[in-house]
């Protein structure tokens, strides 16, 4: 009984282990979507957003671990838009 107790007990502990750091890579990426979309993002005059379906992609990419397809597609947005890239 106290072995299962035990390792129960481990169990648990082992499930609240802090998740490690966002690679540089990922946090890379997010901080070019966050730019782009704060001051990039097409939107309506009504308020009204719409949606760059490209931009949504790479960040998803980056999200599920493909930053090498998801990185350059965000660094040709803002390079297109002459915006600076924020440093690796």
């Amino acid at each position: 009984m106290r072995t299962v107790l035990v390792l129960a007990l481990l169990a648990l502990l082992g499930a609240c282990q802090p998740k490690p750091p966002p690679s540089p890579e990922l946090a890379y990426c997010e901080e070019m979507f966050a730019t782009f979309d704060r001051y990039l993002q097409p939107r309506g005059f009504d308020g009204d957003e719409r949606r760059d379906s490209m931009a949504d992609l790479a960040i998803d990419l980056c999200r599920r671990g493909r930053l090498a397809e998801g990185i350059p597609i965000l660094e040709h947005k803002l390079r297109r838009a002459n915006w600076p890239l924020p440093q690796r």
